[in-house]
């Protein structure tokens, strides 16, 4: 579960926006004070209803995701049942036809398959199969010239 800092410096990240910008955002209720003490002192307390009520709807998040993370700022163990990306979902996602849901799954599979395939080593350029000697019955390894005694290679 990422902090209310970490939340924070997200979502400042994504949008640009200043401590002046959240705090018009805001209505006044975010300073920019107290976001930049959010952000960089280490916190002691929970937020009162008012300032978690503001920090979801800024980080456009739940207040029990503000809540938690808070609770993860205080060193506290939290154990969510979802993922980081569910628990900074937007409210309302539940209002989303089956449609919807099924679309954002797809797009998460190929973006969770592009992963995959970045973290893959490289094939083997088998442009020229003379540098390649059958390992096993059907493992391809590269010939390794061989070494003589006085090859410092």
């Amino acid at each position: 579960m990422p902090t209310i800092a970490e939340l924070l410096q997200a979502y400042m990240d994504s949008t640009g926006d200043s401590l002046r910008d959240i705090q018009r955002r805001s209505n006044g209720v975010l300073t920019s004070q107290n976001v930049a003490k959010i952000r960089t002192v280490p916190r002691k307390a929970f937020p009162d209803p008012r300032t978690a009520e503001a920090l979801s709807d800024l980080l456009q998040v739940s207040v029990t995701t503000i809540v938690l993370a808070y609770a993860a700022s205080l060193g506290l163990p939290v154990v969510q049942g979802g993922s980081t990306l569910e628990t900074m979902l937007p409210p309302g996602t539940d209002s989303l036809t089956p449609e919807d849901r099924d679309a954002i799954r797809a797009i998460t599979r190929q973006l969770i398959d592009a992963r995959r395939e970045d973290a893959r080593p490289p094939a083997p350029d088998l442009s020229r199969a003379e540098d390649f000697r059958l390992a096993e019955p059907g493992t391809l390894q590269p010939v390794q010239e061989p070494r003589g005694p006085n090859d410092d290679r």
